[in-house]
């Protein structure tokens, strides 16, 4: 995963939530005690299920500035590392 490096679902994670059902259930858990709050925060309105209540890029471009010039800087240096290497 982006955030945290953890490994992303695999096919057989992903059919075995889809099957059993629930909220959400190919949504990874993110917890605001372990990452950033603004992140986690931008992460779910992302996955809201209704695309015209998900944010614009110009929206979470703006949100990601903001980011960058918080308590954030560092986690989102070392994802844009991540994301560009």
């Amino acid at each position: 995963m982006l955030i945290n490096s953890a490994a992303p679902f695999s096919f057989v994670d992903i059919l075995e939530r889809i099957k059993h059902g629930g909220i959400k259930p190919t949504r990874p858990t993110l917890n605001e005690n372990e990452h950033c709050t603004e992140i986690v925060q931008l992460a779910h309105l992302c996955w809201n299920e209704l695309p015209s209540d998900r944010p614009t890029f110009h929206t979470v471009r703006k949100v990601v500035k903001n980011i960058r010039m918080t308590r954030c800087a560092a986690i989102f240096t070392c994802v844009l590392i991540r994301i560009l290497s």
